[in-house]
């Protein structure tokens, strides 16, 4: 037997639904009933509602009070559905209609498949709660903070899609009351990015060039210009200004884990305009072609990402480096170096194409002209005269 109490607001009016549910003995099945408790409070309308159970539990299956409303379900009622049932219609009128990136739906797709369906599918979405998302906090508990975060947002959002007010302040589908809040997993965003030192990417350059010039091209689009993987694949003849040294970043390729191909706008939803550094605008003029593509493979065919692996641990070989193939590295040693320049962070936000400043903060601690003016402050403070120091000595002379 259980009372459930939950507040409503529908117009101007504003009350309380007791929702009561308890089984019949001797196998005679279940009774729910959803009534508006006459009442005030929260605790008024749970008294009342814990009165009304144990009357209909005591009039029995056959009573008027209890059979009729039992034995006619209401027309207007919604029959909640499982989230295995619902999840199709989130990714369909939610993601999809919102024109989200494929790779973020990937990535809910994969979170849903790996962790959401089985254990969480055959519950109704009025059925999940706090005790379902700790369960499932403890079965991510040996995964980064980060992919346990994927999980979990992917889940919030199809539960507030679900609910009322909807994600992001869009109209909910009102399936549910309440939606269970789901707090995320803290992450480390202090933590310093990999990145090459100024000399140690002089050798990866050279590196790269010794093995084909495509290489180095590559090496410095992502280490002098800041662009990801997916950037470089897409990046145009036609998306370049080589008289003003200018590189126009707007658009991106990205394969899904099924080998489908995707060209959408760049990571955050917005293009940007990187000027060329001098190696890297001598590098694009020596390499013009007639092909579309800026960089390609040898046959004039689209770069894919084990290849772009392939040719930086190449360039890492060659320049007797730690052979990682991360060509992210590169991205992280492009803000690391602007920031050790003195390069404000407004500055590197907009070159990079951070969507948040937060991301960009994490390469701050190296810039020199922070750190100078922090000591500077102490210098000010030292050297400061002391109060009326000033007027004796004017008075003296």
């Amino acid at each position: 037997m259980s009372v459930t109490v939950r507040k409503y607001e529908k117009s101007k009016r504003v009350g309380f639904e007791v929702d009561i549910r308890f089984e019949w003995p001797h196998g005679g099945g279940t009774f729910r009933r959803r009534l508006r408790a006459p009442v005030n409070t929260e605790s008024q309308a749970r008294r009342w509602g814990e009165a009304k159970e144990r009357e209909l539990f005591a009039a029995g299956p056959a009573s008027p009070i209890t059979e009729s409303k039992r034995a006619t379900p209401d027309p207007d009622r919604k029959e909640v559905p499982t989230l295995a049932e619902f999840w199709p219609r989130f990714i369909r009128e939610h993601c999809e209609a919102n024109k989200q990136k494929p790779s973020g739906i990937e990535r809910k797709q994969c979170a849903w498949r790996t962790w959401l369906e089985p254990r969480l599918g055959s519950k109704r979405l009025d059925e999940i709660g706090a005790s379902d998302i700790s369960a499932l906090k403890g079965d991510l508990a040996k995964r980064s903070s980060k992919s346990a975060n994927n999980v979990l947002t992917a889940l919030s959002a199809c539960l507030k899609f679900a609910g009322p007010e909807g994600v992001r302040r869009s109209e909910g589908l009102g399936i549910i009351e309440r939606v269970p809040k789901i707090r995320l997993l803290p992450v480390d965003n202090e933590r310093t990015p990999e990145f090459y030192e100024e000399h140690d990417y002089r050798r990866l350059v050279d590196g790269a060039a010794r093995v084909s010039p495509s290489v180095r091209l590559l090496v410095l689009l992502a280490g002098s210009a800041g662009l990801r993987r997916g950037e470089i694949i897409a990046l145009k003849w036609t998306d370049l200004d080589l008289k003003r040294g200018k590189i126009h970043v707007q658009r991106s390729i990205w394969w899904a884990k099924d080998g489908k191909r995707h060209e959408t706008v760049p990571k955050g939803g917005r293009g940007r305009v990187v000027p060329m550094t001098g190696p890297l605008a001598e590098a694009l003029k020596a390499h013009r072609n007639l092909r579309e593509r800026v960089v390609t493979q040898d046959d004039g065919s689209e770069l894919t990402n084990k290849v772009v692996r392939m040719w930086l641990e190449r360039a890492q070989r060659a320049a007797r480096l730690e052979q990682c193939g991360g060509i992210h590295r590169l991205r992280h040693t492009f803000c690391s170096h602007l920031a050790m320049r003195g390069a404000t962070v407004m500055a590197i936000k907009a070159l990079a194409g951070h969507a948040s400043i937060s991301t960009t903060q994490r390469y701050m601690h190296l810039s020199p002209s922070t750190l100078d003016a922090a000591i500077g402050l102490l210098d000010a403070a030292w050297n400061a005269p002391e109060v009326g120091e000033t007027v004796e000595k004017v008075a003296a002379s």
